[in-house]
This record gives C-alpha cells, sequence and structure tokens, in this order.
C-alpha cells in the first residue's frame, strides 16, 4: 500500500478507511484513539492499526462476555459492528470457545429456559435463539421441553385471561393474544376446544 488514507466516521463506533475517495474498509474508532492516530493515516499507520486489530478483537469479545451470556453466532456479529473483519471475529470467537468462555449448547438451554420462565411458547422462543444465531437443530433440542412448555402456558394463561374474560369474544382475543406469544394450535386447542362457540383462529 501506498499513500495516505482519511478516515471518515461511519455508523457508531466505526470509521470508513477512504483512498482517492473510494472506501477500502473499517475501523473500530475505539482502536484508532487507542493507538494515538487520527483521520488521516500513512500507509504504514494503517498496517499497524491492522496489525493490531486481532488482539483487540480478542480483548473487546472478552468485555462483551464479562457483561453477558452470548453464543458464538451472536458474540461474532456483536464484533463486526464494530468495523472490524469477519475472520478477525471469527478467530476471536473461536479462542473464546477454546477456553471455555463461550458454550453454545450451554447458551441456547440458559436462554430457552429464560424465554419459557417469562411464559413465551416455543415459536418465540425458537425465534429468538434463531434470531441469535443459534442453528436449527440445537434449536430443536432446547425446545424440546413440554413441561417448561406447558408451565409457560400456564402462566401466561392466568395473567391474561381476567383482561379478556370468558365470553365468546374475549376468548378469541385471548388466543390471538397467547398465539403472539408463541404458543400453537396444538398448544392451546385443549383449551379452548371444549367451548362449542369457540372457531379456531389460523
Amino acid at each position: 500500500m501506498s499513500g495516505e488514507y482519511i478516515l471518515r466516521r461511519g455508523r457508531p463506533g466505526v470509521l470508513k478507511i477512504y483512498q482517492a475517495d473510494e472506501c477500502v474498509g473499517t475501523l473500530p474508532a475505539a482502536l484508532v484513539r487507542q493507538e494515538g492516530y487520527g483521520f488521516s493515516l500513512s500507509a504504514e499507520a494503517l498496517d499497524k492499526l491492522r496489525d493490531a486489530m486481532p488482539s483487540f478483537a480478542r480483548r473487546k469479545a472478552l468485555d462483551l462476555l464479562a457483561a453477558r451470556d452470548y453464543g458464538p453466532g451472536e458474540l461474532q456479529r456483536k464484533l463486526m459492528g464494530y468495523g472490524l473483519p469477519e475472520d478477525i471475529c471469527g478467530a476471536a470467537v473461536a479462542a473464546a470457545v477454546r477456553s471455555g468462555l463461550v458454550d453454545e449448547a450451554g447458551y441456547a438451554a440458559r436462554r430457552a429456559r429464560a424465554g419459557y420462565a417469562g411464559g413465551k411458547g416455543t415459536r418465540v422462543v425458537a425465534a429468538d435463539l434463531r434470531a441469535r444465531g443459534i442453528g436449527d437443530e440445537l434449536i430443536r433440542e432446547v425446545t424440546d421441553d413440554p413441561e417448561a412448555s406447558a408451565a409457560a402456558l400456564a402462566k401466561t394463561l392466568a395473567k391474561l385471561r381476567p383482561k379478556y374474560g370468558d365470553s365468546p369474544e374475549g376468548r378469541r382475543k385471548l388466543y390471538a393474544a397467547l398465539a403472539r406469544r408463541g404458543f400453537t394450535g396444538d398448544d392451546l386447542r385443549g383449551i379452548f376446544s371444549a367451548h362449542e362457540d369457540f372457531d379456531e383462529t389460523p
């Protein structure tokens, strides 16, 4: 590389690297500040910043994990949000997995239990895990818990039933509210099928 590079603000915490008005990459703003650089970089300075990225990514991963639990997919996306390259983020996540700081199966199980404890149905619990980068096979494994699902339904039903009452219209609204919380038709059919005037919501 040769020539001068200009840094411009991108999304929060990220600086875009420009050479001759062409964006050629990104840098974490915190790393640039840490190394004492401004908004104009020589090729040598940019190389030094890029060389510092792996250790910065590992430290950032540790900071994130000290604050809360992460699965590997979610942690990688979080690190990439700082303007770090995918391969460097992947290496930092792999190091955290090797050291036992990230346990995908344990994280998924804890997240699923928290969802059920919060009165959510399996569809919502699974969608939350999927959004956090958990694979479908592991999602099926940690949500295969009829007892937890039944307890979540009982908790949410006890909370919502007084709000809607026991009229036909109230039952339809209650069914819809429970469906929005992730409970399936199979979950709810036994509760509502005793009422001859009930039409199941699609």
